[in-house]
This record gives structure tokens, sequence and C-alpha cells, in this order.
């Protein structure tokens, strides 16, 4: 099951601007392997996250779509890192 916590910090990121257009699980995969990231790795700094999340996206999306950056990706890294209860 996701995390409501992922699911919410990065429906509200919205890095490809789908909403309010697309569904609300738009982002079910991307969400989906960023939890199974931090399940993985408790111990994760938010530079390595933010860098993971980064990756995600531009393996998903592409740079052509997708044109968020590390600095973006450390803010959302953060929010789920701030509370380590997914």
């Amino acid at each position: 099951m996701l995390s409501k916590k992922l699911i919410k910090v990065i429906n509200d990121w919205d890095p490809i601007d789908f909403f309010p257009m697309a569904p609300k699980d738009e982002y079910f995969n991307e969400i989906k392997k960023i939890q199974e990231f931090i399940i993985n790795n408790s111990n994760i700094s938010a530079e390595e996250l933010a860098e993971k999340i980064h990756n995600i996206f531009v393996q998903s999306f592409g740079t052509d779509v997708y044109s968020g950056n590390i600095e973006q990706c450390t803010v959302i890294a953060q929010k789920f890192l701030c509370d380590k209860q997914l």
C-alpha cells in the first residue's frame, strides 16, 4: 500500500503539471519506486533521496517532459524525511 504522505507530497508538487486534468494516481509508479527506495535505505540523506527522486522522474518521463532539478527534489526529499513514518 502506498503511503498517503508520499502521494500527497508528490501530487502537491506535480512535477509534470498533470493536475487537475490527470487522475490522482498519475504518479503511482514513481511514488512506489520512491517508497521502496526509502524503505530499503533507512539511513539515507535528503541529498541521496533527492538524487533518486530526480532519477526516477527522468527515467519515467525523460528530460523533454520532466524539467525538475536537484534543488526541487531536495525540498521534496526533506518533506519525506522530516517524518520517518510513511
